[in-house]
This record gives structure tokens, sequence and C-alpha cells, in this order.
């Protein structure tokens, strides 16, 4: 064994070599290898390159302690690993990260995953081989690069002894530190681990902002995972705690938000096709304690997600209170009284997506509210200022309220304009509670059948909250903060379905810089909104999604297009069996309109011209008011 050993690992390195160039068609240097001792193997200044020459790995001195005759049954077994001034190369060149080169080359057919191990099962398999390793790497550098810049993960030293380990990493400025320990018992199957963060600024390592726009803070994080693993699966036990933990990104809150005690305790299996969190898995957040299940499952185009989350009954105040910080500012404050339970189920096959289940529902018992939050709820049942603004930027100031002459009070309003913009928005608005389930479940069958946000599912009372109470960001909390909004606005009753429903009409747009009924119903018809027909108030409710392509759904003469006339006609039939209208109004319908107002000149400008100068259509005009 002691002649052939250097023999024997010239033959080792070179097999190595030739299968990475083979499989990936990188390149695999040693300058130097050899026995240091006995059974201790050194290797100077190895590097892996790929075809182009760029680095992608390398390390100056290495020197591994090896059992000889396990080597030579072919077994590995590592005693020691000690390493020093080791590089890992991380480049971006258009998109395509270098790491893509690891995927194996060559058009041999895949062996059928049912006869491979399980990916984690591998890798689990491949630790076992370090089970009884004493670790020591030394000056550790994950070098991330793109066309323009880099970034740096800086492992001053890594240790594993006795299943002991230790870290430090820090960015390349050693300005933000994380600090992990622990134990890694792959004998027993678990690992625990404690990381530390210390950083004067919220910029845990700034490639995670640069990449992808998020910035992490956090004093500690605890977890600990047991697992039990077979060929095609890992079962997994998880706990973890968390201590102000804090999250910045644009889809999540336009401010960071703060956890500042985040506890799971979850159960689950993972397999190559699909992952599971059992019912038993629970995560607190503060005060609230939530039961979750999981499930989520892909094979070729097919896939198959289940959620549950279940609040049992809390304190109302318990709740509000530990709502994260920076997520919902207008709550911020809040007092009430009682408590509160919440439901969401949620099950979607894409082999039968018509069945699927959406169901959520915040329950109350003896709930009151004593003190608003930052918001004002009620404030909508007085005159105010709403402020209009179009890609963040403030364009328009709208006085709600009598004092402004284009306002127009609920009575005094087309009940054909208010049964059509009902029908078309929102049909069951004056019955619900603010939420309405199976509008939701349609959206989102039909965006998952579109792949595209193709339909929405808000309720009137939702847009008015948007609208009124909330920024215009597109993000997580928002949506969050609109439902808990809507949900006590609705069910304590704070504004009735008319004012509701007034204020709306006159604050939403409908056309080009055209903001409430009054200025839509001069803008189009010349009109007071208290005469519009029934054809002009089908008009203005299908408008209302996109009120600045109005010009689309009319010809120049003002009849309606063949999509739009289509629209007209279910609307029209819908309202009839709703008694939302009669069978005389459906007589007198025609499928066109008559423009008047300044939108004719998007419509037909020379019509625009000639009422401007008095000698067209002027027996259906009326003065501007």
């Amino acid at each position: 064994m002691f002649a052939f050993r250097n023999v024997l690992l010239q033959y080792v390195v070179e097999k190595t070599q030739k299968s990475i160039q083979d499989k990936y068609h990188l390149t695999l240097k040693f300058h130097r290898a050899y026995f240091s001792k006995l059974d201790e193997v050194a290797f100077e200044n190895v590097e892996l390159k790929d075809s182009a020459s760029f680095e992608i790995f390398s390390v100056q001195q290495a020197k591994i302690d090896v059992s000889l005759p396990q080597m030579f049954l072919a077994r590995i077994r590592l005693k020691t690993i000690v390493a020093d001034s080791i590089q890992f190369f991380l480049i971006d060149k258009n998109g395509v990260l270098n790491l893509e080169k690891f995927k194996q080359k060559g058009t041999a057919k895949k062996t059928v995953l049912s006869n491979q191990d399980f990916v984690l099962t591998r890798a689990i398999k491949y630790l076992a081989m370090f089970s009884s390793t004493e670790i020591s790497l030394n000056q550790i550098r994950i070098i991330f690069k793109d066309t323009i810049e880099s970034e740096q993960i800086y492992v001053p030293q890594f240790e594993l002894k006795q299943k002991q380990f230790s870290a430090y990493v820090s960015n390349k400025y050693l300005a933000d530190t994380l600090h992990a320990s622990g134990t890694f018992d792959i004998d027993n199957k678990w690992l625990e681990c404690n990381v530390n963060h210390t950083s004067d600024t919220i910029s845990a390592f700034s490639f995670l902002r640069k990449n992808y726009n998020l910035n992490i803070d956090f004093d500690t994080i605890y977890f600990r995972t047991k697992w039990k693993a077979t060929k095609t699966d890992v079962h997994f036990d998880q706990s973890a705690e968390l201590k102000n933990l804090q999250l910045e990104h644009w889809r999540l809150a336009p401010q960071p938000i703060v956890f500042s005690n985040l506890k799971s305790e979850i159960s689950g299996t993972i397999s190559s096709t699909a992952l599971q969190i059992d019912s038993t898995s629970k995560v607190e957040l503060q005060n609230i304690l939530l039961d979750v299940f999981a499930y989520a499952e892909k094979q070729d185009s097919n896939f198959h997600a289940a959620l549950k989350i279940e609040m049992p009954k809390i304190d109302a105040n318990d709740f509000f209170s530990s709502l994260p910080d920076g997520m919902f500012s207008s709550l911020n404050g809040i007092s009430c009284n009682g408590k509160l339970a919440y439901k969401l189920n949620f099950d979607a096959d894409s082999k039968n997506l018509d069945a699927l289940v959406f169901e959520s529902e915040m329950k109350r018992e003896n709930f009151s509210l004593n003190h608003f939050g930052a918001e004002k709820l009620t404030m909508i049942n007085d005159d105010f200022i709403h402020d209009v603004f179009v890609n963040g930027r403030l364009v328009r100031q709208i006085f709600v309220g009598e004092s402004n002459v284009n306002f127009t009070p609920y009575n005094a309003i087309s009940p054909y304009l208010i049964a059509s913009v009902l029908q078309s928005e929102d049909p069951s608005f004056m019955q619900h509670g603010g939420f309405v389930e199976s509008a939701f479940r349609e959206a989102i069958i039909q965006d998952i059948k579109e792949r595209r946000f193709a339909r929405g599912g808000s309720t009137i009372t939702m847009q008015l909250v948007k609208n009124v109470f909330l920024s215009r960001d597109k993000n997580i909390s928002r949506k969050v903060e609109e439902a808990l909004l809507v949900f006590l606005i609705e069910n304590m009753r704070l504004v009735s379905k008319e004012r509701m429903l007034e204020v709306y009409l006159n604050i939403i747009e409908w056309g080009p810089n055209v903001y409430g009924i009054g200025e839509a119903a001069n803008f189009y018809f010349k009109k007071k909104p208290a005469a519009l027909n029934l054809q002009e108030g089908i008009f203005l409710a299908g408008i209302i999604p996109n009120p600045k392509y109005f010009k689309y759904q009319v010809d120049s003469s003002g009849k309606f297009k063949p999509h739009f006339e289509r629209f007209a006609h279910i609307l029209m039939n819908r309202m009839l069996l709703r008694n939302r209208i009669a069978d005389a109004d459906t007589a007198m319908f025609s499928p066109d309109v008559i423009f008047n107002g300044a939108a004719l000149k998007y419509i037909s400008p020379a019509d625009f011209d000639s009422l401007q100068n008095g000698d067209l259509r002027m027996e259906n005009a009326l003065p501007i008011e």
C-alpha cells in the first residue's frame, strides 16, 4: 500500500479530471498533489476553470488525512480536512450564471426519476462521509460578479470538530458580520444552529439588495432540524425562532417590516416533485398563533397546490398589536374589544381548475372599536379632499362634498347608471360584507388559465378603501391592509352602502383627467348625471376598468362595436333578471350613444369641430352648469 500510494493518488486525480471534463466541459488543475505524510494528501494551487479559462473555484493549499485501508476498499473516509485561501466565483454574464455549466453535457437519456435517489437524499449520503471528519477552512471568499460590479462574502474561518461547528461570515468591508455556531450530527440526523447578526445598517450582504431588491437584518436566528431520508423523499421536523427580523422589499411594503418575535414548529416531507407541510405545523407571530398545512406538487406541466391556515380565537387587541411594524400604518394605535378568529382554505389542481377551492373567513365575537388607528375610517362620511395619483405623482385634488359643483349626491344620479355600475363591478354590493369569495375564486381560476392577471376579484368597498385610504403601491402589505380595513368598515357598519357608492362614483376615473360622475356625464354627453339613459349608463359602466380607452368601445358615430355590444346586452339582461330595470327599459335600449361633450374630439374630431361651430346635434346638447 505504501509503495503504490502515489500511483493510486495520480490515478484518482486523472480520473476526476477526465470525469469533470467529460460531464461539464470544465478543466480541473492541480499544481501539485502528493502524500505529505503516511496518510495525508496535500494539494497546492487547485483550480477549476471553464472553457474560456474563467475561474470558478480555487484553493491555494489543502491537506486531507485519509484512511488508506478504506481507500483501497473503494471507501472514502476523511479524518481531517485543512484548507487555506479558498475562492468561489459566481459570475453573471448577460443573465447566465456560470453555475449553469454544472448541468451535465451530452445527449444521453436521463435515468427514470423513480429509479434514482432523490437529490437531497444523495446530498445527505455524501455528507455522511464527513460524519467524523474534523474540518478547518481559512480565508474563504465567495465572489459575485456581473458586467458592472462585484460583491464578496468573506468567511475568515470555518471549523467543524467533534460535531460542533463555528463560522464567521462577513462582507468584504467587515462591516456586516454573522456568527454561526451549533451542532451537526449526521449519524443521529439532526442539525442545530444559532446565528447572530451585527450590523450598523439594514444591508445584510448587498448582493441581495442589488439582485433581488431585498434588504435583511435580524438580531438572532435559532433553528433545529431532524430528518429521516429514504431514496425518494426526506421527512423533516424543524423548529426556529427569529428575533427582530427586518425585511425591506418593494413587493412587501413601502418601508421595512419588523417581526419582533417569530417562531415556527414545522413538520413535513420533501421529494423531487412535491413538498408537504403537515397539519401539525404552527407559526407564531408574537401573540398570533397560526395552524398551517401546505402542499405543492408539480409533475411535467401539471400542478396541485393547497394551503390551509387557521388562527384560533384571539383577543382582538392582541391580534392588532402583533401585526408586524411597518406593514399596516393605517392601523397603528387601534384599540378594540372582543375576539377574532380566521380560517383560509385554498386548493387548486391544474387537472380540474373549475373545482378550485377558495374559502376565507374572519370571525368576530363581541367585537367593537374603542379607537381608530392612524386613519379615521369614518372620514368618508364627511366632506374630505381626495388625492388623485397617477404613476406615483399627485395630479389632482378633488373635494368630495356639496361645495364642489361637480359633486353629485346619491339620489341625484341616474338609476340606470347606478344599476349598470353595480351589475358590472359588484352585483351583490348592497348585500355582501365587503368580500365575495365566489368572485375571488373565479378570478383565480381565470388568472391561472390565462397565466396572467386577467381578472380581479375586488368589490366596490375594496376599490373605495384602496382609493381613499391607501397608497398606490402594489405590494403584499397593502393588499392585506386593504382586507383588514374593509372588514372593519363593513362589519362595524362605519359607512352606509349608499354613502360608499356615492363617494365611489364621485372619485373614480372615467376618462382623460375626468374624475367623478359629474365630470363624466358632462365630458361625454353634456348632461347632468340624473339625466343619463340606459345605454349611456351601460357605456359609462363598461369603461370603468380602462377609462382611457373609451374610444375603442364605439365607432365614430357612437355605435357600440361588436364586442362592446355583446357586453351591453349581457349586462342589460342580467340587470333585468335582478329587477334593476324593467322590460319597458329594454324596449327603449339601442346599442349606441350620442356624444355631445368634449369626448367627441377623441372619437370624431371633425364632428367635434362642427359641434363647436353650432351646426351638429345641438338639439341634444345641454349647457354646462
